[in-house]
């Protein structure tokens, strides 16, 4: 639960801070003018997602775009989280709940519990208590007898935004075509990891600048919240961590989304994503081995040879 809450920390704020002070007043400056290109909206509707899980591991996609989020530990969650990001444009969409069994399990059990409950704000400062909850979806019960291994649970929904980023997905390469594609994202991964290892936190606000255009955008942010977001206190480039350590790109799976139009790195076997920084944590005495990461998803533009974070 600890590495879900420093993940989770990190995308919401999008920090891309650097330990090093040579770099600060650059990247600052170069991070303020990437707020500039902020679109502004009127309206403000906010979609999230609720998700309560009990006894089982659970994954999450939507209109078939990865989820910057897993649920795959095997402890139980409860925590609401934005998905305007997943949103391309107004109109239908579609949500996918994939349920395993607990690592220790060989199939999902009765007492695997999932509840999701999708939920909508007309406006981003709207109070909590006001939220309306649209959709929800559960798991059903008694499926140990079916001795499941997974279990999906799909759902449609309506949603109204003020943006429309769907061309950029639409005319976006199909990767399974693309020669010596686990080659190429594997490099861009190892690249990206290492301007991580060097707490180049100016060079990486560089690669994903354009995600962050889009998340500030889509979330409604303002220039005066991007600025006030602390860079020093990002844990991805903070060189003074215990027992720091960058996890190398191995035992890895590639996995494809929205017509092989995207493609997330991660951890074959807990499913996390790269990069990765490992470190120890030290509480009352005891040392616990943890991780912060980044989120990264690629796509490879229209006439371009290059990937790209999306």
């Amino acid at each position: 639960m600890r590495n879900k809450i420093i993940t989770l920390t990190i995308f919401l704020l999008t920090v891309i801070g650097c330990a090093q002070k040579q770099n600060k007043i650059t990247m600052d400056e170069y991070k303020l003018k990437l707020a500039d290109k902020i679109q502004k909206y009127d309206k403000q509707p906010y979609y999230t997602l609720q998700i309560n899980k009990q006894n089982c591991r659970v994954l999450v996609r939507i209109n078939d775009l990865p989820f910057p989020w897993n649920f795959f530990e095997d402890e139980g969650e409860s925590v609401l989280l934005p998905i305007n990001n997943q949103i391309p444009k107004s109109g239908g969409q579609t949500i996918t709940i994939e349920v395993y069994p607990m690592s220790t399990q060989t199939f999902i059990r009765n007492l695997a519990h999932v509840n999701i409950k999708l939920v909508y704000a007309p406006d981003r400062h709207t109070p909590m208590d006001e939220f309306e909850v649209l959709k929800e979806w559960n798991l059903p019960e008694f499926l140990e007898d079916k001795k499941l291994q997974k279990y999906e649970l799909k759902g449609t929904f309506q949603a109204q935004v003020p943006f429309d980023f769907s061309e950029e997905l639409i005319t976006a390469q199909d990767l399974s075509k693309i020669p010596d594609i686990e080659k190429k994202v594997v490099d861009k991964y190892k690249q990206l990891s290492k301007i991580i290892e060097q707490a180049d936190g100016y060079s990486f606000l560089k690669e994903i600048g354009d995600f962050n255009v889009k998340h500030w955008s889509h979330n409604y942010f303002t220039k005066k919240e991007v600025e006030a977001n602390p860079e020093s206190e990002n844990d991805l480039y903070n060189l003074t961590l215990l027992g720091r350590e960058i996890a190398p790109i191995e035992n890895y799976e590639l996995v494809f989304y929205h017509d092989n139009k995207v493609v997330v790195l991660r951890d074959k076997t807990d499913k996390s994503f790269f990069p990765k920084v490992y470190f120890w944590l030290e509480d009352e005495g005891k040392k616990e081995k943890v991780f912060v990461n980044r989120f990264i998803d690629l796509y490879m533009p229209e006439g371009s040879n290059e990937l790209k974070v999306w």
